[in-house]
């Protein structure tokens, strides 16, 4: 059952910096082909304050 909590945890890993390498590429490309520099982190904190877990034991937002 471990083994697959932690395969199940290895793939939504994957899935997330897909997700990111993907976001990242169009920040970049977005940046390139108008000029503008996109800050996000504002909606990064926004997204994090919205999904952050409950749990004690496990904080989603990587801050202590």
């Amino acid at each position: 059952k471990l083994v697959d909590s932690v395969r199940m945890l290895d793939n939504d890993l994957i899935r997330l910096n897909t997700k990111l390498a993907m976001i990242l590429e169009y920040k970049a490309k977005y940046e390139e082909e108008t000029g503008e520099k996109l800050d996000l982190d504002a909606e990064i904190d926004e997204i994090l304050e919205k999904t952050k877990t409950k749990s004690q034991h496990f904080n989603s937002t990587g801050k202590k």
